[in-house]
């Protein structure tokens, strides 16, 4: 509802044309990866509002439905409670001046919209927000828990991963509190209770009961599929298995299971779940804010085939820790282990049989031990694919493919089948090698269809075999799951064999950083926060014959206590109500006695020290300042250690990093006192 709102207003149209862009724009990406749906849906439709309003209606019926009030930021001009990302402000841990209502993209920090400091509508700054008091509907979820935690229990050992179960029982550790399923929006699914007609359901009420409808009007036009009450109101004949991020999971396994147990009826609840942790980008994190990182809309723009991506994904799936993708290990990915590895070996296959047989698959069977170990082998990988494939381990299952190829390339190449096919006696060992290795191009062909279907399907094509898959009834069905040495007839005529993976040069992958490193490609990262202040006080350290502790105003971010070491260089007189550049989000330390929460700063020439300050007294006071050319991505505490080994400096008067000049927000030059125009550093 929000995201979409918030859209809509960004580009002046309606919800529903943005949905219905949308919902084009993700079914295009999905086929070019060609991951395919029976049904691809949405919840923007009838049967959504008759499924959700009947689950609530239940739920209501049943009394576990509770009204609470409470206060919500408000914009008067344009009569709309904000929700968090319609709220902007300076973030209270770090000073980020374009912190979001619900968290600050420069120190991460994750904030409630009436936290920030100078909070306002995101749209319109000069707009005024204040706090008005609403009144929604919440799932009464403590009257729920012990249903909840009993279904939570009987999960069975290894079908939920681990971070699943984690994230699950800490919420339930913690107790369940009443989770509000109402929102004061005008799009979304229609709330059918007196007095909320101007409301709408909470997405994450609302948007996992798109499941249900979803297959509903599938059942509806495919009307052997029977009813979807066949599918979701049926746990003893239907498995549900779920697939997501971890930042889903209470929603999945706490929030939508919750509801569905208030209404008192059976349902289909989730058997299995694989939940990932988080997939980093190049040393950071994706930002489609920023333009950083390459994203499912990006892929096809590369050239790149959907099948590198995929197998890339999936062998980086970070299914127990975060994973990075990053341009380099994608290159090797792409030329070492499938160009190099799996694509070597089935076409040097196919192609020696083109080239020595005649096109025809030579017969094969077990002659030697090492035949023998080599179809072992395979077949315990074999078994280790298939078990991870029902555990939805798909990283372990999608490497085993690659490590059956480089058995079948160490084979090749320990047999030498072209030094055997030379002589007489050797031309039927040769043959054998030849046929083992042609099963073992099928073999893979079956195996890596999950992961590679673009690829699965050419190898069949250059082995003249017909589709793996069937389309009906499912999926594998029928399948054995065993490598043999004479699954194809011997004399089977092959088809034309062709390379199935291209090198990536590295000219085209920096390029492609290039392209997808978003702004801090071009804006370089600022890993401090400074900030201009006014000195309010200066007072004799208690201890210390060269140190003053002075506060610091900055505003409306308020004011800090700093310990400057300036008695020798500055008299207190001086210092009053001077404008100085202070390190902002400095690890607070204790000097002598005294809690210092920042650093102002100096430069320092050959012991004569000149404050950093600005020639314009109408600058505002808690303005951040920054290098030209930089964005500040800062940690909220940053170590003096950290800070020394920024190189700062003086030069022409002005204040330079990296040689560029720093600058308040609003464009003013930071200069140095008492130094001139010397080279001077920064202290």
């Amino acid at each position: 509802g929000t995201a979409t709102e918030t859209k809509a207003f960004e580009e002046n149209t309606t919800p529903q044309l943005i949905c219905d862009r949308f919902h084009s724009i993700h079914k295009s990406i999905y086929q070019w990866f060609q991951i395919s749906f029976d049904a691809f849906g949405r919840t923007s439709t009838p049967k959504q509002t008759e499924i959700a309003q009947y689950i609530f209606k239940k739920i209501r019926d049943n009394d576990l439905l509770v009204e609470q009030e409470s206060e919500q930021l408000y914009c008067e001009k344009y009569d709309k409670f904000l929700a968090d990302r319609y709220v902007e402000g300076t973030c209270p841990k770090c000073g980020y001046d374009d912190a979001r209502g619900d968290q600050c993209d420069s120190c991460g920090s994750l904030l409630n919209p009436d936290e920030l400091i100078r909070p306002h509508y995101k749209y319109d700054k000069d707009a005024e927000i204040s706090k008005k008091k609403t009144t929604h509907l919440y799932l009464n979820l403590p009257k729920i828990e012990d249903r909840l935690t009993s279904w939570v229990n009987s999960a069975g050992p290894g079908k939920w991963s681990d971070n699943t179960v984690q994230v699950t029982k800490s919420w339930l550790r913690d107790g369940l509190k009443p989770r509000c399923i109402t929102r004061d929006l005008k799009w979304g699914t229609p709330v059918p209770h007196p007095g909320y007609e101007s409301k709408v359901f909470y997405v994450w009420f609302d948007a996992p009961i798109g499941y249900i409808s979803i297959t509903a009007k599938y059942c509806e036009e495919q009307t052997k599929s029977g009813t979807w009450r066949d599918w979701w109101c049926n746990p003893e004949n239907v498995s549900l298995v779920q697939f997501m991020g971890k930042d889903n999971i209470p929603f999945h396994t706490v929030i939508f299971p919750s509801s569905l147990i208030a209404t008192n009826e059976k349902w289909t609840l989730i058997d299995k779940i694989s939940t990932t942790e988080y997939l980093n980008y190049e040393d950071g994190k994706f930002s489609k804010s920023r333009g950083l990182g390459v994203f499912g809309s990006n892929c096809s723009e590369t050239g790149i085939p959907s099948d590198i991506w995929r197998y890339y994904l999936l062998t980086n799936r970070p299914e127990t820790s975060d994973s990075e993708f990053s341009w380099n290990s994608f290159q090797l990915c792409n030329n070492s282990e499938l160009l190099g590895n799996l694509g070597n070996f089935c076409y040097r296959t196919l192609a020696f049989i083109v080239n020595n047989f005649d096109s025809c698959i030579p017969a094969s069977k077990i002659e030697t031990d090492g035949d023998k170990a080599l179809v072992d082998e395979l077949n315990t990988l074999i078994a280790q694919w298939d078990d991870h494939l029902s555990k939805q381990q798909l990283r372990d299952a999608a490497r085993l493919v690659l490590a059956m190829s480089r058995l079948g390339n160490q084979y090749f190449q320990e047999n030498k089948p072209w030094e055997l096919l030379k002589t007489e006696e050797g031309k039927a060992r040769g043959s054998c090698v030849v046929g083992i290795c042609a099963q073992l191009v099928a073999t893979l062909a079956t195996v890596v269809e999950p992961f590679m279907p673009g690829v699965s399907h050419s190898l069949l094509q250059q082995l003249a075999l017909p589709p793996l898959i069937p389309s009906d009834p499912l999926p594998f069905s029928g399948l054995d799951f065993e490598f043999k040495v004479d699954r194809i007839r011997a004399g089977h005529r092959i088809g034309s064999p062709y390379t199935l993976f291209q090198k990536l040069e590295t000219a085209d992958i920096t390029s492609y950083r290039q392209k997808y490193g978003g702004k801090q490609e071009n804006s370089a990262q600022f890993p401090v926060v400074l900030r201009i202040g006014r000195i309010s006080a200066v007072e004799d350290h208690p201890k210390s014959d060269t140190l003053y502790v002075t506060t610091v105003d900055f505003g409306d971010l308020g004011t800090k206590r700093v310990v400057a070491g300036l008695k020798l260089h500055y008299p207190a007189q001086e210092l009053l109500n001077k404008l100085v550049v202070v390190v902002y989000n400095l690890e607070h330390s204790d000097i002598k006695g005294v809690v210092s929460q920042g650093m102002i700063l100096c430069a320092d020439k050959k012991g004569i020290m000149g404050l950093l300050t600005v020639n314009n007294e109408n600058v505002s006071l808690g303005s951040s300042v920054v290098p030209d050319e930089h964005v500040i991505h800062a940690e909220p505490c940053l170590k003096i250690t950290e800070f020394k080994k920024l190189k700062m400096k003086t030069g022409s008067g002005f204040v330079y990093f990296k040689d560029k000049k720093l600058k308040t927000a609003d464009g003013v030059d930071i200069i140095a006192e008492r130094v001139g125009e010397s080279v001077c550093a920064i202290r």
